[in-house]
This record gives structure tokens, C-alpha cells and sequence, in this order.
């Protein structure tokens, strides 16, 4: 913030805006306390921003669809686009000034309304994703001069609540038999990933290349991850075996299926997957679910959060979202009385309870 304390209660304030690299400045020196100072800075930006929006003429952007084509102009939104269309196809005609009230009524009738393809209501964190790519949009013309402030900036993110549906011993055990007689293919990545916590992006991506049969680790390399940002893998001990053999074929992916001899990369598997599921009477269990099961066990097996954050790709410690950890944890540290003593004190009542045969 261009605001400097010059002696006590004295403040100067220095506002600079650029807008197709011309610079639009504000200078003034009030006095007061630095909250105050803070107030009338920012509604001097206000003004000036305004200044220059008339100045250069370029207040452009009236309509929420105006915002969001501008972002979709200026950045790679291929991956989100279906937000970006409805958003448009919604509220794209929605004066700037009327947006706030418009979008909080349609987000209301959002959380309320079932996803075409699921039949399911729409999930909060479906409903948040919404919201941050319209402030994505927003922010980016409030930065760029185009409009004065994001309408949108005191709205609220629904509440999300983690899933923690994680698969039994039994039922891991039964659906590795159903995946191993229905889908061979799926068997060594669903071993895999419900050991090691992967996206399934990383998963159906990984090369050969990427394993080192020395240390036994997959190294996913920074342009292959959500997070841009390198992640080592470690290779489970029942599966080196299978990792050791895909060396000796002639496929570039280290899961893979075979179609008139050629080796090609697993694709969409959410059907084969799905009937899987279905034989197996296993019911409320997504893919990424396994991601946290993986995390989860690693955890409960003695390792580091900082350790398996490292190994997930995480950006912050996810055993402190992961209700199952904590959870888990507390249960197995429990220790109960001796339970061969036939008596016992009633600590409320004083008497002794006589235990029943």
C-alpha cells in the first residue's frame, strides 16, 4: 500500500494505477489515525480508478458474461470449461451492479437442483468452484481498471464436508478378486492406488521412464501434477514385481491394457470400474476415495504427515481434514479396565456392580 507514516498522526498517501501503460497517480497527505488513513486511501483509489476508466474510455465490461469472456480470453480454461458455460448461460447477461443479489439467488437454486448425469444433488464443493471462478473473473477486470470493485467479494463458500468412506479389509479384498477376474487390466493400478495416494491423472500418465527399478519409486514430473509441482512415489513391496515386468515389455505406460498387441494407456476407466463396484455389492465409493484411504493408511502405519503430504502432492497437511486419521487414531489409543474382573466400583453410585454371567 502506497501509505507513509511521516510523524505522528500524519500520513501521505501516494495511489498509482496503470491502465495500457499509462500511469494515472494520486497524491495527498491527511491526518488522523492509520485506520482512518486506510479508509480514505482506499476510497481515493475508488476515485481514481474511476478518473481513469472516464480518461481513457475504456469501461467495457457492464455484464457478468463481459467478465467472464474477458478471463476466458486471457487464460487456459479448458478443464473448467463447463463452470464457465453455464455461468454464461445463466447470468451472462447480468448487469455488474445487479450481480450480487442475481447470483446469490441462483447459487441458492443451484444447491437445490440434481446434476445431469448423477441424479445427485449438487455438491457444495461443485457450488464453490462456481463461486471461485467468478471471482477469478471479477478480480481480474477490477485489476485491469475495467470495473471498480468485485460485487461478489462478500459472498460466502458453502460448507463442505469431507468425505471419509473408506473401504473395509473385507471389502478391499473382495473388490481386488472382482477386478482381478473382471477387468485384469485394472489390478495392478487399483493395488497401487489404494496404497499410494495418486490423482488419477498421475496414474493413468505414468511412464515407464518415470520408475527407478534401483530405488523403487516413480518420479511424476512437475507438468504432470495438479500442482505443477514434482512428486516421488514410492513402489509397495507387493507390487515391484509387476512394476519389474512392465521393463521387459514394450509399453511406454507402466499401466496399460493391450488391444491387437499394441500397449495403450488405460483411458476412462468409470465403467469398468463402476461394474466392479456393482459385482463386488460395494456401494458409495468414488475413485478419488482411494486417494484418501491410501493417506489415510500411511498415516495409521507410522509415517510422518509432512512425509506422506510429500508423497500425495498435497499443498498443505491433510491429516487434519481427513476425519477417518484422527478418528482412527483415538480409537486404536484407547485403553479400557481390566474386563476378567467380575466386580467393580460404581464410581457414580458408590456400590459395586455385580457383573452378569
Amino acid at each position: 500500500m502506497g501509505m507513509k507514516q511521516q510523524s505522528a498522526g500524519v500520513w501521505a498517501l501516494d495511489i498509482r494505477l496503470w491502465k495500457d501503460g499509462h500511469e494515472y497517480r494520486h497524491r495527498s497527505v491527511v491526518e488522523g489515525s492509520r485506520k482512518a488513513a486506510q479508509a480514505i486511501y482506499e476510497q481515493e483509489t475508488k476515485t481514481l480508478r474511476k478518473k481513469m476508466l472516464r480518461q481513457a474510455g475504456s469501461l467495457t465490461v457492464s455484464t457478468f458474461g463481459q467478465a467472464l469472456s474477458e478471463y476466458t480470453s486471457r487464460n487456459d480454461v479448458a478443464k473448467s470449461k463447463p463452470y464457465f458455460d453455464r455461468l454464461q448461460r445463466d447470468l451472462g447477461a447480468v448487469p455488474i451492479e445487479e450481480l450480487a443479489t442475481r447470483y446469490d439467488r441462483w447459487s441458492e437454486l443451484l444447491k437445490r437442483s440434481k446434476g445431469k448425469r448423477t441424479g445427485r444433488p449438487i455438491a457444495p464443493g461443485t457450488v464453490n468452484r462456481y463461486l471461485a471462478w467468478s471471482h477469478a473473473a471479477l478480480n481480474l477486470c477490477v485489476r485491469h481498471g475495467y470495473i471498480t470493485e468485485n460485487p461478489l467479494r462478500h459472498l460466502r463458500k458453502a460448507r463442505e464436508i469431507p468425505r471419509n468412506r473408506i473401504l473395509s479389509d473385507a471389502e478391499k479384498v473382495h473388490l481386488l478378486d472382482v477386478v482381478g477376474r473382471e477387468a485384469p487390466h485394472l489390478s495392478p493400478l487399483m493395488r497401487y492406488m489404494l496404497q499410494v495416494p495418486c490423482r488419477r491423472g498421475e496414474l493413468v500418465g505414468m511412464r515407464r521412464e518415470w520408475f527407478d527399478p534401483f530405488n523403487n519409486t516413480v518420479t511424476v514430473p512437475a507438468e504432470s501434477t495438479k500442482n505443477k509441482s514434482a512428486v516421488v512415489k514410492p513402489v509397495p513391496p507387493d507390487c515391484r514385481e509387476y512394476f519389474q515386468g512392465v521393463l521387459r515389455t514394450e509399453s511406454p505406460y507402466l499401466f496399460y491394457r493391450q488391444e491387437r498387441g499394441q500397449y495403450l494407456p488405460l483411458g476412462d476407466f468409470k465403467k469398468s470400474l463402476g461394474r466392479c463396484l456393482r459385482l463386488a455389492s460395494i456401494s458409495d465409493w468414488h475413485f478419488h476415495d482411494g486417494r484418501r484411504q491410501a493417506y489415510t493408511a500411511l498415516i495409521l502405519n507410522g509415517n510422518s504427515p509432512a512425509m506422506v503430504q510429500k508423497i500425495s502432492g498435497h499443498k498443505s497437511d491433510m491429516s487434519k481434514v481427513y476425519l477417518t486419521i484422527g478418528g482412527m487414531q483415538a480409537a486404536q489409543s484407547v485403553r479400557f479396565g481390566n474386563a476378567d474382573s467380575s466386580t467393580k466400583p460404581d464410581t457414580l453410585t458408590g456400590h459395586l456392580q455385580v457383573a452378569v454371567s
